[in-house]
């Protein structure tokens, strides 16, 4: 849930590194873009047509920074969240869904939040309060760390859990 990331995200007045907080919010953030998208569309297409050349360039250059990582489209998608907060501007690009419903319209399904002015509107207030009391200085090469580690990390299924046979019960008289 978005609300209950940016709680999460607490006082701090600058967010300049990648823990399970700032993660959260990243992936709140990812998700709610990327919720009622069009079978056809992806969250990546929606950023080629609200995003700047400057931005277009940023996203293309991710390559050069750990392929393994930003090969993905949602890792991609996770990038330009992230940029788009260290430049202030998530809201902005989220306003230009607002102005043009057309593109609104071409990427997402008629029920989604992000076709409706109610909920653009709150999504964009949500996201400038956040821009407004925070300084993010997020790095791509941190998230890529940060990714790298996680897979690197035991899953559940590969822990192998030894149990020892239970002892024999002994009673009071066995012990004394």
């Amino acid at each position: 849930n978005l609300q209950e990331s940016i709680q999460d995200l607490g006082n701090a007045g600058d967010i300049d590194h990648l823990d399970w907080r700032s993660y959260h919010f990243l992936a709140a953030i990812r998700a709610t873009l990327s919720h009622s998208l069009h079978p056809a569309s992806t969250l990546l297409a929606v950023i080629d047509e609200v995003s700047p050349p400057d931005t277009q360039e940023f996203m293309a250059g991710l390559a050069d920074v750990d392929e393994g990582v930003f090969g993905e489209g949602e890792e991609r998608e996770m990038a330009w969240v992230m940029q788009t907060l260290n430049e202030g501007l998530l809201g902005c690009y989220v306003r230009v869904l607002r102005d043009n419903p057309q593109v609104a319209a071409k990427h997402y399904q008629s029920d989604s939040v992000m076709r409706t002015m109610a909920g653009l509107d709150t999504l964009i207030s949500l996201l400038e309060r956040v821009v407004s009391e925070k300084t993010f200085n997020l790095r791509a090469t941190e998230y890529a760390a940060y990714r790298n580690a996680e897979s690197a990390a035991p899953q559940p299924s590969a822990l192998v859990v030894s149990r020892r046979s239970p002892e024999p019960s002994r009673g009071l008289g066995d012990v004394l």
